[in-house]
């Protein structure tokens, strides 16, 4: 098992902070610290299946993914791709505001 489920869940709205957009990050890369903020944690792992993040980590909501991050350097420890199913977010690379996809 990698730690998550592979179900999807409807998220909320999801907005990239200005100038960035969807980028398929792997475990050894590093998220930019914009995103290391609280508004992106995932504090109710649990409920996707997740373990509890070891200390000084932290899940955090990345357009459809959920990504394992070290606070102190913002190494992705683990990455589970496509959590969320939401209207703009069935194609990773769609825009927030776009139409959903048919269907």
């Amino acid at each position: 098992a990698n730690g998550g489920s592979q179900a999807s869940f409807v998220g909320g709205a999801y907005a990239f902070p200005p100038g960035y957009a969807y980028e398929a990050f792997a475990i050894g890369a590093f998220l930019p610290a914009v995103f290391w903020r609280s508004e992106y944690f995932v504090l109710d792992w649990g409920y996707y299946g997740l373990w509890a993040p070891p200390p000084n980590a932290e899940w955090i909501r990345y357009g459809p993914d959920l990504l394992l991050i070290d606070l102190d350097t913002g190494a992705i420890l683990r990455v589970v791709r496509g959590v969320y199913v939401e209207r703009g977010y069935a194609d990773p690379d769609a825009l927030p505001g776009d139409p959903p996809p048919p269907g």
